[in-house]
């Protein structure tokens, strides 16, 4: 009977430390929102690369057309590609039907969100491919 409340003594004091013991965490560190390596492309909302020409035309500029740019709106659409107000909600990441985003082989054009591994890939040009080059 002692080895009982002996051992029921020790496993209440291992139950009891274990349930007040406070765990601290780390703090939590996002991505930054700029790599800061150089910038290989850009788009909305990214840092610009001086005398980029767009994507569409070989170039390293995945910024969507302005709508008074006829021509660069034509370019996309003939190819399928969509962007937000233009085919696609927006928002998305590249993650919606018509993704991933053309920098990877997709017919999405809507810019990543700041702080995702889209939007450091696509600056620093990881995985980027650009399918139009051959044309």
């Amino acid at each position: 009977m002692n080895y009982f409340k002996l051992f029921l003594l020790i496993f209440l004091s291992i139950f009891l430390f274990a349930c007040t013991t406070i765990v601290e965490y780390g703090e939590f560190v996002a991505d930054p929102l700029i790599p800061k390596l150089e910038p290989k492309y850009c788009f909305d909302g990214s840092p610009i690369i001086p005398g980029a020409k767009p994507f569409i035309f070989g170039g390293c500029d995945l910024s969507m057309p302005r709508d008074d740019d006829q021509a660069l709106i034509d370019a996309y659409k003939r190819h399928g590609i969509v962007w937000k107000n233009h085919g696609c909600l927006g928002d998305c990441n590249g993650l919606c039907q018509n993704g991933p985003h053309v920098a990877f082989g997709g017919n999405c054009l809507t810019p990543p969100t700041p702080g995702t591994k889209e939007y450091n890939d696509i600056i620093l040009g990881i995985g980027v491919t650009n399918m139009f080059l051959n044309e």
